[in-house]
């Protein structure tokens, strides 16, 4: 495999920038493709690469385009008419179709979107900035808001984002512990085993988390041994040669480059915590902290320090917040420890894919073909700063609105993010489950019965399972988008063309 061009590659790919404390992502309007080329080629020299790690001092900027923003630039026009952009990111995210397989319905239908919808403003760049704390974050934020308007761009909507304490997300759980390492961008502290991972392994579990790069990036081998799709243009439109090519007609447009899915999702805490303790309350009717903490850790898949249920099943221990580096099928094949319907091992099943399936590191491979690089964070200011389920039930109901921005990167959005929302998330027969979709993210909503989610969660054990009902839709949509986050000399080329005719 030739080696990962990463002074090319936007930096958020390979890294979250967890050093980074602040950040807020800005969405843009072209209202002058010629004058927003000119920015284009301003802002090229500033766009964070994936060479060097940033640290707490930095600022960084990377910069992803929808399908409308491509045409708004005048790319249409010289892509190639047989290697485009996939028709996933083409259709963009809110048509019928794309609806029924994300299940945003109802409070999550694009209709009633913020942004990103089809009654709103339509999108065309998305601007990240991130830097080490806010004060930092708004004196970098200032700087490029300021350029906007002479660069032919109008903010559509700033959208906000922090870290809050621990790594948690708002329903107050650990968050980001499972994700896919990318083979050729390793860094040296990526190469240790992590936490009880070495012995995981020893006891039959298996890491399995490397992943070929081109799963997320393309113009590398995926998993299949094979180069991803990428979008190409005439050779002829790039005459300042930033493209590669390996024909005369046409140059690689899509190479360094991955498709980034954004959705903001609110989290209804309140909801959440509400329903839980209701369900795990002693006789006399009182709330029954312990229980609460297991009924959740049990939906969820980790007690909230992070500490996975497949090696803690019976009580929280912190020590194990990062681990990562286990199986289901040998430890725990039938969900005992962690349920099978549960969000974790949803979203990664890992080797236990097919339970009754002999060969464990078939599923782990199978698995591994539907992975996803997230890059999310929190927004909105936690319910309680303890993070605690007891104080969050305490607090008084606000209208603040507190969520996660979403932002995953993949090679394809059909086989990787769809696949997970659709064929995993929100399956009600998924790994011979019945009529289960997934506790934290799924579709329980009163109308889903059609589409046979009856809202219902259910913990095997023994002598016996332990069923509840009456699940609720615990997170919304409130608005999202498909965008594509090219290499840098992609947008080098893009800064280039030729301004479109208009009319």
């Amino acid at each position: 495999m030739s080696a990962l061009e990463l002074n090319d590659i936007q930096g958020i790919i390979r890294r979250g920038y967890g050093e980074l404390e602040a950040a807020c992502f800005l969405l843009l309007e072209v209202t002058d493709a010629h004058l927003a080329k000119g920015w284009l080629g301003e802002i090229a020299d500033q766009i964070r690469d994936g060479t060097a790690k940033p640290d707490e001092k930095d600022s960084c900027l990377n910069i992803a385009f929808t399908q409308a923003g491509f045409t708004k630039l005048g790319l249409e026009k010289e892509l190639s008419e047989n290697e485009r952009f996939s028709i996933e990111f083409e259709d963009g995210m809110t048509t019928k179709h794309r609806g029924q397989i994300l299940a945003d319905h109802g409070e999550s239908d694009p209709e009633r979107w913020d942004w990103g919808g089809s009654e709103t403003t339509p999108v065309h760049v998305l601007l990240l900035l991130y830097a080490g704390n806010q004060v930092a974050l708004e004196d970098f934020y200032a700087v490029h808001h300021a350029k906007l308007q002479a660069g032919g761009l109008a903010e559509i909507r700033r959208l906000d984002a922090l870290e809050l304490p621990n790594r948690k997300e708002h329903f107050g759980f650990r968050d980001g512990i499972a994700q896919p390492r990318i083979a050729g961008l390793l860094d040296k502290e990526d190469d240790k085993t992590k936490g009880r991972s070495q012995e995981i392994l020893d006891q039959g579990g298996s890491d399995g988390n490397i992943l070929a790069a081109g799963e997320f990036i393309l113009g590398y081998p995926n998993v299949y041994s094979k180069i991803p799709a990428s979008p190409k243009v005439k050779a002829a439109s790039d005459g300042t040669g930033y493209l590669k090519g390996d024909g005369k007609d046409v140059r690689d447009f899509g190479r360094n480059g991955s498709y980034l899915v954004f959705r903001q999702l609110r989290q209804n805490v309140r909801e959440f915590w509400t329903y839980i303790d209701a369900k795990t309350r002693n006789p006399d009717g009182s709330s029954n902290a312990e229980e609460r903490d297991k009924l959740a850790a049990k939906m969820v898949g980790r007690w909230r320090s992070g500490a996975p249920l497949a090696l803690a099943q019976d009580r929280d221990d912190p020590s194990l917040k990062n681990e990562d580096s286990f199986g289901y099928y040998r430890q725990d094949r039938f969900g005992e420890k962690c349920p099978v319907a549960s969000h974790v091992r949803r979203t990664n099943p890992r080797d236990s894919l097919e339970p009754e399936n002999k060969n464990p590191d078939v599923s782990l491979k199978d698995a591994n073909k539907h992975r996803i690089i997230r890059r999310g964070r929190p927004y909105g200011l936690p319910m309680a700063t303890s993070m605690d389920p007891e104080d969050m039930l305490k607090t008084e109901a606000t209208d603040q609105e507190v969520g996660l921005q979403f932002l995953c990167f993949n090679a394809n959005i059909g086989r990787q993010f769809e696949f997970i929302q659709h064929t995993w998330i929100n399956n009600p027969k998924f790994a011979d489950l019945y009529s289960e979709a997934d506790p934290l993210l799924g579709d329980n909503h009163a109308k889903s019965v059609g589409r046979g989610i009856f809202g219902n969660f259910v913990a095997p054990g023994k002598p016996l399972r332990r069923r509840v009902s009456g699940l609720q839709r615990f997170v919304d949509v409130r608005g999202g988008a498909y965008f594509f986050m090219p290499g840098i000399g992609a947008i080098r080329y893009l800064a280039e063309l030729r301004k479109p005719k208009e009319g």
